[in-house]
């Protein structure tokens, strides 16, 4: 289970990674979109132990939600991942 949080879009993605947090989307069920950030640590973290394809709960504000990875962007330099997409299942 990976704690996230929702962010604001008027903020850039940027700031975010500045900070220490990996952004992304979660792709819901109904069609919805969730704009999340997640702390940059415990995203790789999972990544290295799950891999870049392998199904999370977020708990994100409270709610759980299932899901599967379907996207790592990752720097090309650092090689962490900057930005994650989620489709929940």
């Amino acid at each position: 289970m990976i704690d996230a949080s929702l962010r604001d879009l008027k903020i850039k993605g940027r700031k975010f990674r500045n900070e220490g947090r990996t952004v992304g989307m979660i792709l819901r069920s109904n069609g919805d979109t969730l704009p999340i950030s997640i702390k940059r640590s415990d995203m790789d973290k999972f990544l290295k132990r799950y891999g870049d394809h392998s199904d999370v709960t977020l708990r994100v504000d409270g709610e759980n939600i299932n899901s599967s990875i379907i996207e790592v962007q990752r720097d090309l330099l650092l090689h962490y991942a900057h930005n994650v997409q989620f489709k929940e299942i």
